[in-house]
């Protein structure tokens, strides 16, 4: 279930409504959508702030093509593919299109989606 409420606003996703048990909840925080909910910038990077409960899995699916993704865990661990990553580790991914996140406990995580590859009109500078 998703609650989206006034661009900037917390996006409440999962949990029982009548008695505001949440799951996990995402801040967007940086889009190149000006309609997104964050801040926007003018590149195409999302930067999504992410509290997850323990035991809640949650697939991300990338929204550019080309793009890779960096789970920086502030707080908490969890679980992507095979790798655990504890309170401060970070993982970079590429060459995808989505991958499966599992808190393994109560968790705060940064998920920044960003270009691999240099703009063509950069790339010649």
């Amino acid at each position: 279930m998703v609650f989206r409420q006034a661009p900037g606003q917390l996006h409440n996703v999962g949990g029982n409504v009548r008695n505001a048990k949440v799951k996990y909840w995402v801040i967007t925080t940086y889009s190149p959508d000006k309609e997104d909910g964050g801040v926007w910038i003018n590149q195409d990077a999302w930067f999504n702030l992410a509290n997850f409960d323990k035991d809640v899995s949650k697939e991300y699916q990338l929204k550019k093509d080309g793009n890779g993704v960096f789970v920086f865990v502030i707080e908490g661990s969890a679980r992507i593919e095979d790798q655990i990553l504890r309170r401060r580790d970070a993982i970079g991914l590429t060459e995808l299109t989505s991958f499966t996140l599992e808190a393994l406990e109560n968790s705060e995580i940064l998920i920044m989606e960003v270009p691999m590859q240099l703009p063509k009109e950069l790339k010649n500078i």
